[in-house]
């Protein structure tokens, strides 16, 4: 996996967590929309100042953009932006393993990497489940990357 692919993995994921649209980005820095496309499809190569470009408009670091470890969390996700966990409602219970995997992301991302943390109450709230749920989520997954 190389450095385009992990920029483009994590800029859909981040995209996604922060609720910023395509269109979002390409109004606010004038770029062609078939472009932006291209560039998240890897069609076309993202240079240093396209990357520059929407990590402004996600609001994170450059690291956080490149970081190899929230690729590793997020590469088994697909591509499906529309869903559950992406148009923010709460979720009272998940049936799939693709849910709970979804869950287990978004919990890996506000408690750890995230800049604007959430709190065990917010994310218990959210998924409906205890905040020593929450914790042990964390826990476990902080303790599988370790490995």
């Amino acid at each position: 996996m190389n450095i385009d692919e992990i920029a483009r993995s994590n800029i859909k994921t981040l995209m996604s967590q922060k609720k910023v649209s395509v269109n979002d980005i390409v109004t606010k820095y004038n770029i062609a929309e078939s472009t932006m496309y291209k560039h998240l499809k890897g069609d076309l190569y993202l240079s240093l100042q396209k990357l520059e470009m929407i990590k402004d408009a996600l609001n994170v670091s450059f690291s956080l953009v490149l970081s190899k470890n929230f690729y590793n969390i997020n590469h088994k996700a697909t591509t499906d932006y529309n869903s559950l966990y992406s148009n923010g409602k709460y979720y009272s219970h998940l049936r799939t393993p693709k849910e709970i995997y979804e869950r287990n992301k978004t919990i890996y991302y506000y408690r750890v990497i995230s800049d604007e943390k959430k709190t065990l109450q917010e994310l218990g709230t959210m998924f409906n489940i205890s905040r020593e749920r929450i914790r042990q989520i964390q826990n476990e997954i902080i303790k599988r990357k370790g490995k």
